[in-house]
């Protein structure tokens, strides 16, 4: 059984409102609305890094018509590839959002957000930047994957 500290609990909530506060908001008509090539998720991001979700914490915020959903995911990392914002064994919290499919389908020239489902559990891939106030984006709309190691060749 996982079990959460009051201080991981408060820490993920509080992201929440840092994130939700400056980013109420999606761009309208969007980018965000295709996945990006591998390529393109590590050109757009300052960090890389594996590791395995600890849990994922939401907070939906009601908009016209719809629902915007921020969520923070934890994740302990277990390899840095890109950037030095984390270390091997540290948390990360990391945000990203989704409007609902009822908000969608009012007004379908809104941003849908992410393309996480905040089911995942398991071991992912995140590609992220860190804004000015310290806040960890995921790179929309797919820089959160679930992780597969790739295969050993042989000689």
């Amino acid at each position: 059984m996982l079990r959460w500290s009051v201080l991981t609990v408060i820490t993920a909530l509080t992201l929440c409102m840092i994130m939700t506060t400056h980013a109420q908001v999606a761009p309208v008509g969007g980018p965000n609305s295709q996945p990006l090539p591998p390529a393109e998720l590590q050109a757009k991001s300052t960090n890389q890094i594996v590791g395995d979700i600890r849990g994922i914490y939401m907070r939906p915020f009601p908009e016209d018509g719809g629902v915007t959903v921020a969520y923070i995911a934890e994740i302990e990392v277990k390899q840095v590839i890109k950037g030095d914002h984390t270390k091997p064994g540290m948390v990360v919290y990391l945000s990203f959002w989704a409007r609902t499919p009822t908000a969608l389908r009012k007004n379908p020239a809104l941003d849908p957000g992410y393309s996480i489902s905040p089911r995942m559990t398991g071991t992912v891939q995140c590609y992220y930047t860190v804004n000015e106030d310290g806040v960890c984006e995921v790179v929309s709309p797919n820089g959160m994957e679930r992780f597969v190691e790739p295969a050993k060749t042989t000689d």
